[in-house]
């Protein structure tokens, strides 16, 4: 029969000792190990840098969408304010949205005689002139 060629799976294991085996073992087993935890580490890095760009664009989000809703509010003060802008007359909601107060204090001011009102003919509205209010903001 042919001599058939046979690499042992130590090298050199039939030059060593059994605990040289033994330490052999633990040895590539730590090895293999030190390459899990590095493999492990690496998918945990690449996950918190997932996590923090996924945080940083709903950062980003959050804050456009802040400062969308603060033009939009602009938007429609300028828009209520350059409505008002063209009228002489305003009734009670629209004088207490020019002048920043409540539609009580419109009626208190007016029954003091603070702010005069013009009763509008046939009603029981109120009208007031945006000039009497302008220097009632004044004075």
């Amino acid at each position: 029969m042919a001599a058939q060629n046979f690499t042992p799976p130590y090298p050199f294991e039939h030059r060593v000792s059994p605990e040289d085996i033994l330490a052999y073992n633990e040895a590539v087993d730590r090895d293999e190990v030190r390459k899990l935890f590095r493999a492990w580490s690496a998918e945990d890095d690449a996950r918190a840098v997932e996590g923090a760009k996924v945080e940083a664009e709903r950062n980003e989000k959050l804050a456009m969408q802040g400062a969308l809703k603060a033009l939009v509010q602009s938007s429609e003060s300028l828009q209520q304010a350059s409505g008002m802008n063209h009228k002489v007359w305003l009734d009670r909601q629209e004088a207490a949205r020019y002048l920043g107060v409540s539609t009580r204090t419109i009626d208190r001011k007016r029954e003091r005689g603070e702010l005069r009102g013009y009763l509008v003919e046939g009603t029981k509205t109120f009208r007031f002139k945006k000039t009497e209010l302008d220097e009632l903001m004044e004075g």
